[in-house]
């Protein structure tokens, strides 16, 4: 995969994930094969780094959550560049919401999702996957 120059300033600030999509490059470390129009975490953590946005002061992500009977939320806990910024419970599609400091936006951005709640479809309702998912990533933005 294609990696984002950490340095670069994208102007947009959108980044859309899934197969053959450019988001990808900012993709580090915990995600799987993108699909068409996301792609899923797995494991326990998944990392983005993105670029520095001097103007910056809201990061929007639009995930949902892998539900199912014996999980109904994934638990997740996003860091920046190793501070906590938030803890959210998502079940559905929603958008996860990061207020950014002027300072935090002169530097590449780390973002962290750490997902305790992470499960394997074939655990959780008996499909043939064994991937332990927990959200799903189909873009974000920086404003």
């Amino acid at each position: 995969m294609e990696k984002l120059d950490r340095h670069q300033n994208d102007e947009g600030g959108i980044f859309q994930y899934g197969k053959g999509l450019s988001g990808n490059k900012t993709l580090v470390r915990g995600w799987g094969e993108p699909e068409k129009g996301f792609v899923w975490s797995e494991g326990k953590a998944a990392a983005l780094s993105l670029p520095s946005r001097a103007r910056a002061k809201l990061i929007s992500a639009t995930v949902w959550g892998y539900a199912s009977e014996g999980t109904p939320v994934q638990d997740v806990l996003v860091f920046m560049n190793g501070t906590f910024k938030g803890f959210f419970e998502i079940s559905d599609k929603t958008t996860i919401d990061i207020a950014l400091g002027s300072a935090e936006t002169s530097n590449p951005i780390d973002l962290l999702f750490y997902l305790p709640n992470a499960i394997s479809p074939r655990k959780a309702e008996g499909l043939p996957d064994d991937r332990r998912i927990a959200i799903a990533l189909v873009s974000l933005r920086m404003s």
